[in-house]
């Protein structure tokens, strides 16, 4: 039968037999309402002044792994050399507002699920970086805690990013245009406080 005759069934009980040799019996997605998961989950910390969750590497690493784009690279946190992946949830600055003492979510863990791959194209005026790759998060949880603290339900720059790549300017003779990136244009400026730390 081909895989594009499947219900939805059979094409989970296709894949679960694959790689576990399982079948779900009554299993039917076509009957039973789906929804978004959020059973992914990082710790909050204070880095550099700003909240941040932490997001695993491997997870960034495959992504990039993934990524059909020549020229990239993995960003490094400037200190370290070395990839930590996070999303800042709140700035520096917030921070500073609120005061680092009063943060009650500090190694807290919290939900999120994936959003998509987004890629952003600096300005001209950006020396150093031509293209950077972000990883959106979705979190009630997140927009929860910034909603306690008085503040709007997402960061500035309308979401929580994990830094996935990178691309400086001139690698390969890169152009400015990008048909994919909804911000062309926008100095790197707009997008540092809520990427945080990481080398770039």
């Amino acid at each position: 039968m081909s895989l594009l005759r499947f219900g939805p069934y059979d094409f989970v009980n296709a894949l679960l037999y694959q790689y576990g040799r399982y079948r779900v019996p009554g299993l039917s997605l076509e009957k039973q309402a789906t929804e978004p998961s959020y059973d992914l989950s990082g710790m909050l910390q204070l880095h550099q002044g700003a909240l941040v969750i932490n997001v695993p590497n491997a997870l960034v690493r495959g992504i990039f792994d993934a990524l059909d784009q020549p020229g990239v690279q993995l960003p490094h946190a400037a200190k370290t050399n070395r990839l930590w992946a996070h999303a800042v949830v709140l700035t520096s600055g917030e921070v500073a507002k609120i005061g680092a003492d009063k943060i009650r979510e500090r190694g807290k863990r919290m939900r999120y699920r994936l959003g998509g791959l987004l890629s952003h194209t600096l300005a001209p005026s950006e020396q150093k970086l031509g293209a950077v790759w972000l990883l959106l998060l979705h979190s009630p949880e997140l927009q929860e805690v910034r909603r306690s603290y008085g503040l709007s339900s997402l960061p500035s720059a309308g979401g929580f990013y994990c830094l996935v790549a990178i691309k400086k300017r001139g690698v390969l003779s890169y152009t400015t245009v990008n048909r994919l990136s909804p911000h062309d244009g926008r100095p790197m400026t707009e997008l540092s406080s809520v990427l945080g730390d990481s080398g770039v």
